[in-house]
């Protein structure tokens, strides 16, 4: 973790997520505190017979990490949900890639669009996940079968660190990458008697389904990125954090 000083920015993600995160905000000329609201656990699962499958899906990085990319899958058709994704895509071999533009709604089209016939893939997930794929591609000519590779702990309590920084009033913004993390923060900060020390953070959030999550907290300010990339979270914290430096 990073010692807060002025200008503190709490960034909530798995630590596999938060440090290239970290470092950008620092680009920005603010603090980093790292304090991720969940952990990233692999867990078993059977190996399917990938031969069958023409496409892989992946909705997030972490199930990248947890997958890997199987000897004699590198050339696989792999379907992105967005660029964070995709980058660890590639780090892990994979050679064809589509990006989506950052939800599931984005996701589905990009299938549809580049799967001309009827078909079935396998979607490489976390157990708990917001994006319902199968329900959007259920109706077209798109079969997604589902390998559950990681699933997400929710932390139980506030570090030393972070808890002063909320308690004292040094915390500018909290950024949120998913519901989940939101909900967590929130539960802990009711868990912990902290409500009132929101007044002066605000809640910067990657999308309007996790904006929701943040909604009934009195909050400085709650605002959601143009679309939900991790560029438009730091065009947010340009926006509200910088600016007024």
């Amino acid at each position: 973790m990073t010692k807060n000083s002025g200008n503190t920015v709490l960034i909530t993600r798995p630590i596999e997520d938060a440090d290239d995160f970290a470092r950008e905000v620092r680009g920005l000329g603010l603090n980093p505190l790292v304090e991720p609201m969940l952990g990233i656990v692999p867990v078993d699962y059977k190996m399917p017979d990938l031969k069958i499958y023409p496409a892989i899906v992946f909705t997030s990085a972490n199930g990248v990490r947890v997958f890997g990319c199987p000897p004699g899958m590198a050339d696989i058709l792999v379907f992105a949900v967005g660029a964070h994704t995709a980058e660890e895509v590639r780090k892990h071999g994979y050679h064809k890639i589509f990006t989506a533009e950052g939800d599931a709604n984005d996701l589905a089209a990009l299938i549809n669009k580049k799967l001309l016939s009827p078909v079935r893939i396998l979607h490489i997930r976390g157990e708990h996940t917001a994006m319902q794929l199968d329900e959007l591609l259920k109706h077209d000519r798109i079969t997604l079968d589902s390998v559950v590779v990681y699933t997400a702990r929710s932390e139980d309590q506030f570090s030393p660190v972070c808890r002063d920084a909320i308690a004292k009033g040094t915390l500018e913004a909290v950024t949120f990458f998913s519901r989940r993390t939101a909900e967590n923060f929130v539960h802990l900060i009711e868990k912990e008697g902290l409500s009132a020390k929101l007044s002066g953070i605000k809640a910067l959030c990657i999308s309007p389904s996790v904006l929701e999550c943040v909604q009934g907290t009195h909050w400085a300010g709650a605002y959601s990125a143009r679309q939900p990339e991790r560029a438009a979270m730091l065009d947010l914290l340009k926006a509200h954090c910088v600016s007024k430096n």
